[in-house]
């Protein structure tokens, strides 16, 4: 049977995972899925800032979920929720598209803001 501070902090690592490769999704498919997006971050320098950053934050979160860096993962993780659910409603209002990268990089940052701080009150009980 699996603990529940293994369970949370493996949750947490997960969706840390997967905002990383939100981050590289963004760079390799990304103006191809939304040929317009680029023009959005001031070309591509912007846009490539934005995909990097996102793999930036995802390799932070997954270390600072796995205690090898200093990180504020629920800070982090709230943000990087925020943005997803930002480009998530302007995507479906602006440009009437569903933009499933952006969803899911929206519940990947709950997941590691709700299950980051429950591994660490299950490791310290």
């Amino acid at each position: 049977m699996l603990d529940p501070h293994t369970f949370h902090r493996s949750l947490a690592a997960s969706g840390a995972a997967l905002v990383v490769f939100i981050g590289l999704s963004h760079e390799f498919v990304g103006a191809a899925l939304f040929p317009w997006a680029p023009a959005i971050f001031g070309g591509s320098v912007g846009w490539h800032a934005v995909g990097l950053a996102g793999i930036v934050a995802g390799l932070l979160l997954f270390a600072g979920t796995l205690h090898l860096v200093r990180v504020p993962v629920v800070t982090l993780s709230s943000v990087v929720a925020g943005l997803g659910a930002l480009v998530t409603a302007y995507t479906a209002v602006v440009h009437s598209q569903f933009h499933f990268f952006a969803v899911a990089l929206c519940l990947a940052g709950v997941l590691v803001a709700v299950c980051h701080p429950r591994a660490e009150r299950e490791h310290a009980a």
